[in-house]
């Protein structure tokens, strides 16, 4: 008989039947139940005080090692997760179909399995079990097929019913024939004894009343573990993934909390730090995408959240201010929150468009925050270019273009001349920081790709604005400047023609000083 397609019915309620046969990942509740959230847009999510940072500077780490430790999933805990909930599994050989009148005995000879190849990791005995399962359903109304049984449906070869809601999820996805690929449990309730859970091969679908039902896989899945699952201030899924507008990364939306992934992990941002960082443009705005989940800071108290391009820190008597280029490199430097100058109590201010002022709680900090541009002013023919390597860097590092032409122009807050812009050569840069053909006495370890050139002209704007520089040198009609990178010990110089044309820039050390990825860490 002719197989039908997926059941797409939603029934209004929802199954809870446990499973002996149940292979569920190890989980860890909360000892403390994480408080009360009322209002998420005026505050920052409450959480247990985990996923703490490991390469902090010693100002930072001394703090962090007073802090209790938190309440995650041990590391024991982490290794022993399903292979299915690290990364992506194969999909099926042959699509996926509900069985054709299923025996409601087992007949030796005449079972679906005696005359279908069964999916690998079944046996004939579970195949065998499942067919009748849907034959049991299917007389539960008369039907002839299992599909139309009311509230729960069985996946042949797979012996477990999925139901309501969880069901109507699984199908609208696709049923087996889904990423999720076959169950392997029957619905179970959460601990919390309201919430529903489905496992499948490739990860759940969660279903809460707050939420309806979602799955979560994969790296929002690990991230989620981290805190504990449902029972942590994330709380529950409250949508499937969602692409974001950048076309790359990707999100998910729970009762407490939103999770972000992009190419590599994904991370938790909630409440006010997540109201501060949507002001500012989410991820394409200036910080970029959440390098980390909320974390507690030592005095319990405030929260942080660290971006790729700087950080947002919370209190509740300063609000979710953000840091980011040379006043976080300076402000980390001198214990952030716990030294000297305290919480941030307002965000940068512009000066001129490159010098930025930021109010803390005891004084203020200057310095360079990353430009509007994140790439960085470029200068090609006399204009100003969004992105350049392609059409004149690379051209140029080939001798296809004009030696006495500028390749990029640099705003500072002073020059010499007065311009306050500060340009870059093809032959200074091809013939001396590159040296090409062979490299040897340049400042780059091998040929500058797009990233490198990125990072050295990063390096250079920030060296250029560096605070507490002097202008010139004495009796010598070049200037320059220079700064250190107090994260990675790497220090930078650029020095200038007196008609304020660079002459030459390095970062690092002997022999190659050519740390250009360093001198930009964590600055724009």
């Amino acid at each position: 008989m002719v197989a039908t397609g997926l059941a797409l019915t939603t029934p209004p309620t929802v199954f809870a039947q446990q499973s002996p046969q149940t292979s569920q990942p190890v989980r860890v509740a909360e000892t403390v139940a994480p408080a009360e959230r009322s209002d998420t847009t005026l505050r920052a999510a409450p959480m247990p005080a985990d996923a703490m940072p490991l390469d902090e500077p010693p100002a930072r780490a001394s703090a962090m090692a007073r802090q209790a430790p938190g309440t995650a999933l041990s590391q024991e805990q982490w290794d022993r997760r399903p292979v299915a909930q690290r990364g992506q599994t194969p999909q099926l050989e042959q699509e996926w179909r509900a069985t054709g009148n299923p025996n409601r005995q087992i007949v030796p000879g005449e079972m679906r399995s005696d005359r279908d190849e069964i999916p690998a990791g079944f046996t004939k005995e579970e195949a065998d079990k499942a067919e009748t399962m849907e034959a049991a359903l299917n007389s539960q109304d008369g039907a002839n097929q299992a599909l139309a049984a009311p509230g729960c449906q069985v996946y042949w070869p797979a012996p477990y019913e999925v139901c309501g809601a969880i069901r109507d999820k699984y199908n609208e996805l696709g049923g087996p024939n889904s990423f999720l690929l076959f169950p392997k449990t029957n619905e179970l309730t959460n601990p919390d004894g309201i919430g529903k859970r489905t496992e499948f091969l490739n990860g759940p679908i969660y279903w809460s009343p707050q939420g309806g039902a979602h799955p979560v896989v994969n790296h929002f899945l690990a991230a989620w573990a981290r805190h504990g699952y449902e029972n942590s201030y994330i709380g529950y899924p409250t949508t499937d993934e969602i692409t974001n507008p950048d076309g790359i990364g990707r999100r998910q939306h729970f009762t407490g909390s939103t999770i972000y992934w992009k190419l590599n992990e994904a991370y938790s941002i909630g409440g006010a730090i997540a109201d501060k960082w949507h002001e500012l443009g989410a991820e394409q705005g200036m910080l970029g995408y959440p390098i980390s989940d909320e974390r507690v800071l030592p005095d319990g108290v405030g929260r942080m959240n660290r971006f790729e391009n700087g950080v947002i820190y919370w209190h509740p008597s300063t609000g979710a201010k953000y840091l980011g280029g040379t006043i976080l490199d300076r402000w980390s430097n001198s214990g952030y929150e716990l030294g000297e100058y305290g919480y941030p109590v307002s965000d940068p201010t512009g000066q001129d468009g490159i010098w930025y002022v930021q109010q803390f709680q005891s004084g203020q900090l200057s310095g360079t925050r990353m430009h509007e541009d994140p790439l960085v002013l470029q200068y090609s023919d006399g204009q100003v270019v969004a992105w350049n390597y392609e059409s004149t860097v690379l051209p140029c590092l080939e001798w296809a273009y004009p030696a006495e032409r500028n390749i990029a122009a640099f705003p500072t807050r002073d020059s010499k001349t007065g311009s306050n812009l500060v340009t870059l050569s093809c032959a200074v840069f091809r013939e001396h920081i590159v040296d090409m053909p062979d490299l040897e006495d340049g400042h780059f370890y091998e040929f500058p790709e797009a990233q490198d050139w990125l990072d050295f002209m990063s390096c250079v704007y920030h060296t250029l604005n560096a605070e507490d520089t002097p202008l010139g040198f004495a009796d010598y009609p070049n200037w320059g400047r220079q700064r250190g990178n107090n994260y990675k010990d790497v220090g930078s110089v650029v020095i200038v023609s007196p008609d304020d044309t660079i002459v030459t820039a390095w970062a690092g050390g002997p022999p190659k000083s050519g740390d250009w990825s360093d001198c930009r860490y964590r600055l724009a």
